[in-house]
């Protein structure tokens, strides 16, 4: 047993990577047996309470509530009513928009300001009241309001350090009009506004992700860090968000020069826009990290002597841990990319010289991780087309598209594509004599695609740029001859890259849907054929269960 001890390291460790990469996308657990019968706020704890919470989601979900519905005023009537029982100040800002012909329709925006220290300072939390005329809108985005209720009523009787404002918008669905009346009308805010907090949501399950901030961010994000007792995001959603073409409240805020964050859940986006989203359906465990993330914000936020919020910097940020966020500046990221590129070019300068690596075996590991990505590309997309034409889904110009176990789906085809791309790897490696050539080789596009990161999406440089690291440390100590140090530095580097690439693959699927499955189908696979390059090194090891492979000798010169 213990000569197999290298194969079994490794594949717990890849096995450790994909299960801390998939709990990092996971919520905190709400409570076991949550009662949730109704219940009053005279019954309710001082702390924001999930009981009370969901009580007021019960309460505003039965019916859709498109802009100017009766069921919207029901809504707004409540939760004024709820706001008098708490005994906050509160004012409704009341337009009409005719934005049909011959047919004004009323907008209503609820203001509840929270008095501070110093007047001179704001913060905003904001949410929107009006759901799609399809569907009541429990996550999207009535949740987000009911935290904000509990928030307000756990600041009863305290003064925070700054004035803290909820703005409760109506008309999001519509075009944002509630958030861009409130800007307008409001020019005195903008100069006192430290942050702007939007809460959202396109689905109604999975952990709240930070999604999108202002520009100059790294004061935000070490905020939110310090501030969130599960923070979660990645700064790859931001470009991918922009993909979207999606505004949200806070679009308005950052178009007339707000600071801001932007939060949503995205998971189980199959009930997005439909009846599904109602208060049957939803994560309890989402919910509650809605309520916690939001008082998290509003506490530290509202009543922080100091908020460190300002900087020069934009910031690179991705979990690292379940609950855990890393947040670095950019510019160190784009150390790391370079120095990246720069050693993977030296070490190729190097082994090809010394011949510790052939020409001929580099460029062949190269050709096939090409090959293997593009087949895993064109696998997914024939694989997940075929399915959309047997069910009949047509995309109609939709950017996205979901549809029941499309998700599995996407898992078998990652399981199946994975397996074939491992079958061609070990089939390929057959007839290659030089173990650290393949190594090497499978370095060689993820180094040249890190610098292009650079240029073209710097949030997501950290995906190659860590990986190549890891790498050459491996392929450095295997060429000590400390092949037994360059297994344990390999395990490490499967789990960070595991755990790297599992929530940012969901993240590319999750947001942008089946029809670019093919596109996080190929990130994904980027990771599994460096690894298993990577993975070469071992091939003379006791434990692998392969072939002891004889490596090419630079040729003898005559004397």
């Amino acid at each position: 047993m213990k000569k197999h001890w290298t194969k079994f390291f490794i594949v717990i460790m890849v096995c450790a990577g994909l299960l801390l990469g998939a709990w990092q996308t996971l919520p905190p657990d709400a409570p076991k047996g949550l009662d949730e019968t109704p219940i009053t706020l005279s019954e309710a704890s001082p702390a924001p309470d999930l009981r009370m919470m969901l009580s007021h989601l019960r309460a505003m979900t039965g019916a859709p509530r498109p802009l100017s519905s009766e069921a919207l005023a029901d809504a707004q009537q409540y939760i004024t009513d709820q706001l008098t029982q708490m005994g906050a100040e509160y004012e409704v800002h009341r337009y009409e928009l005719g934005i049909k012909p011959g047919n004004a329709l009323s907008l209503n925006n609820i203001i509840v300001t929270v008095k501070g220290k110093n007047p001179d300072e704001a913060v905003l939390f904001v949410a929107h009241t009006d759901s799609v005329s399809t569907g009541p809108g429990a996550f999207d985005d009535m949740v987000s309001v009911t935290a904000l209720l509990e928030a307000i009523r756990a600041l009863a009787g305290q003064t925070p350090a700054r004035d803290i404002v909820f703005v409760l918008t109506d008309g999001e669905e519509l075009g944002m009009w509630g958030a861009m009346r409130y800007v307008k009308d409001h020019p005195e805010m903008k100069e006192k506004t430290r942050l702007v907090v939007n809460l959202d949501a396109r689905g109604n399950a999975g952990s709240m992700m930070l999604f999108e901030t202002s520009g100059n961010n790294l004061g935000l994000l070490r905020a939110y860090q310090r501030a969130a007792r599960h923070p979660y995001g990645l700064s790859l959603a931001q470009p991918v968000f922009r993909m979207m073409q999606n505004g949200t409240d806070l679009t308005s805020f950052l178009n007339a020069g707000y600071p801001g964050i932007n939060l949503a859940v995205l998971n189980n986006a199959l009930v997005y826009h439909t009846p599904q989203d109602n208060y049957e359906t939803f994560s309890r465990a989402s919910a509650q990290q809605f309520l916690h993330t939001a008082w998290d914000l509003v506490r530290h936020l509202g009543f922080a002597e100091e908020l460190a919020l300002d900087a020069s910097k934009d910031a690179v940020f991705f979990p690292l841990l379940p609950g855990k966020l890393l947040v670095m500046p950019q510019g160190l990221a784009n150390i790391l990319a370079y120095l990246a590129a720069a050693l993977l070019l030296l070490a190729l300068a190097l082994m090809l010289k010394r011949g510790a690596a052939q020409a001929r075996d580099v460029l062949r590991a190269m050709r096939l991780q090409v090959i293997a990505l593009l087949g895993a590309g064109a696998g997914a997309f024939v694989l997940m087309k075929t399915v959309m034409l047997i069910l009949g889904i047509q995309t109609k110009g939709r950017f996205f598209i979901v549809f029941k176990g499309d998700g599995l789906l996407f898992i078998l085809i990652l399981v199946i594509l994975t397996a074939l791309c491992g079958w061609r790897y070990l089939r390929a490696f057959k007839n290659t004599y030089s173990p650290p050539s393949f190594a090497l080789g499978s370095l060689v596009l993820p180094g040249l695609l890190v610098f292009a990161a650079v240029f073209y999406v710097p949030e997501g440089s950290y995906l190659l740029a860590i990986p190549v690291l890891f790498g050459l440390a491996a392929l450095g100590v295997y060429q000590m001859n400390q092949k037994t140090a360059a297994a344990l530095v390999l395990g490490l580097g499967c789990l960070i890259v595991m755990m790297l690439y599992v929530p940012a693959v969901a993240l590319v699927y999750v947001a942008l849907g089946a029809n670019y499955a093919p596109a996080s189908t190929v990130m994904a696979m980027l990771a599994v054929t460096l690894l298993m390059g990577l993975s070469f090194l071992l091939m003379d090891m006791p434990g692998l269960g392969l072939k002891k492979v004889q490596q090419h000798q630079p040729a003898q010169k005559d004397i």
